[in-house]
């Protein structure tokens, strides 16, 4: 049968949902769009208010589901440079992440196509890769604290979290797909 939905207006920080859905998939506010290596200052900004903005989202969603909830999100990542090497730490993954996703999601990570225009690894003209790896973005903080918002960041089998940042050459703010899953924990 086909899909019915609804779409609302609303703020996702406070807005209040029907609770007849079992799983979400979204991409949140990615902040300024830049053209060229924003001022540590104004990155700093940017990942602040991305940071409050997407955590009163994960808070207020929390609060209207259920332990056991899953949604994937496309969050932003700022590509480092020179100028923002001291900026903030790279993220540290939470240790104590669930210990796998199940099949259905694992199903959902593709192999990357070799003239696909966005890659999370890019060629140069010699061939060469300038493939970044998860350590050369700057993360929202969020991602250090998702057990006190009451989620659990699921892994993959076949997939790290670095696979699942994407951007394309040149690009400064990327991509990065997170799945989480509600816990019985505070929020």
């Amino acid at each position: 049968p086909p899909f019915t939905y609804l779409v609302e207006l609303g703020d996702a920080a406070s807005a209040k949902w029907d609770n007849s859905f079992d799983f979400l998939a979204s991409e949140v506010y990615l902040g300024r769009h830049f053209a060229s290596p924003p001022s540590s200052d104004v990155l700093r900004q940017v990942v602040s208010d991305v940071n409050v903005i997407t955590k009163k989202f994960l808070i207020n969603l929390a609060k209207q589901t259920k332990p056991g909830f899953r949604l994937c999100l496309a969050l932003p990542a700022w590509t480092r440079t020179t100028q923002h090497s001291s900026l903030l730490p790279s993220t540290a993954r939470n240790s104590a992440r669930a210990s796998g996703a199940s099949s259905r999601f694992s199903s959902a990570v593709l192999p990357r196509s070799s003239n696909s225009t966005a890659s999370s690894a890019p060629q140069r003209e010699n061939g060469t890769s300038t493939q970044l790896r998860g350590s050369d973005f700057i993360h929202l903080p969020l991602l250090d604290s998702l057990e006190e918002l009451g989620y659990n960041r699921l892994s993959f089998v076949h997939a790290t979290d670095e696979d699942l940042i994407y951007y394309r050459e040149g690009q400064i703010v990327a991509r990065e797909l997170v799945v989480l899953q509600r816990t019985d924990g505070p929020h």
